[in-house]
C-alpha cells in the first residue's frame, strides 16, 4: 500500500511549522510569559513539559534569555504550577522524549531552592510536603528478659 508520501509530507510540514513559529516568537521579542500563552501552554491539563509546544517555548526562552534562562523559565512555570507539581511533571517527562529538558529544569529548580537557602530537608518538607520526622529514626524501648535497651525503629528486630 502506497501513501504517495502524504504521511511523510505531513510530518515535514509539522516540523516546518514549528520552526516558523519558533523564529516568529524569537524575532518578535516576546517575553517568555507571552510566548507561553501564545503557544497555549496555559490551557488544559496534563504534563505541560511533555507537550511539543513546550519544547518550542523552552527553546525560545533559552535563546532570548541566554544569561538567565533558568530564572526566566521557572518564573513563568511558577505562575501556573507549584514547585511540587513541577517536580511531578519533571519526573514524568524524564521517562519520555523530553528527558534532557526535564533534567535541565530539575537542575534549575534545585538551583532555585539552593539560592533560596533551602536545605534538602527544607525542600522535602516545604515543597514536597514530606514530614521528615516520620522518616527519621525514632527511639523505642525494647525489653529483653533482664534488661531494657533503647533502639532505633530502623533497627531490625528479631
Amino acid at each position: 500500500l502506497s501513501d504517495n508520501g502524504e504521511e511523510r509530507a505531513g510530518l515535514f510540514q509539522s516540523k516546518v511549522n514549528k520552526s516558523i513559529k519558533l523564529l516568529k516568537l524569537a524575532s518578535e521579542g516576546q517575553s517568555p510569559a507571552s510566548a507561553f500563552s501564545a503557544l497555549r501552554l496555559t490551557m488544559g491539563k496534563g504534563n505541560v513539559i511533555s507537550k511539543s509546544e513546550f519544547g518550542t517555548w523552552f527553546h525560545v526562552t533559552a535563546i532570548t534569555n541566554k544569561n538567565d534562562w533558568e530564572k526566566a523559565t521557572l518564573e513563568v512555570l511558577s505562575k501556573y504550577h507549584t514547585d511540587k507539581a513541577l517536580i511531578d511533571m519533571i519526573q514524568k517527562a524524564k521517562g519520555g522524549t523530553r528527558k534532557e529538558t526535564a533534567t535541565q529544569l530539575e537542575n534549575a529548580l534545585f538551583g532555585k531552592w539552593f539560592d533560596e537557602h533551602f536545605w534538602p530537608k527544607d525542600a522535602m518538607e516545604k515543597v514536597l510536603k514530606v514530614n521528615m520526622r516520620d522518616t527519621e529514626a525514632k527511639p523505642t524501648l525494647r525489653e529483653s528478659g533482664t534488661h531494657t535497651a533503647i533502639t532505633s525503629t530502623k533497627d531490625v528486630q528479631i
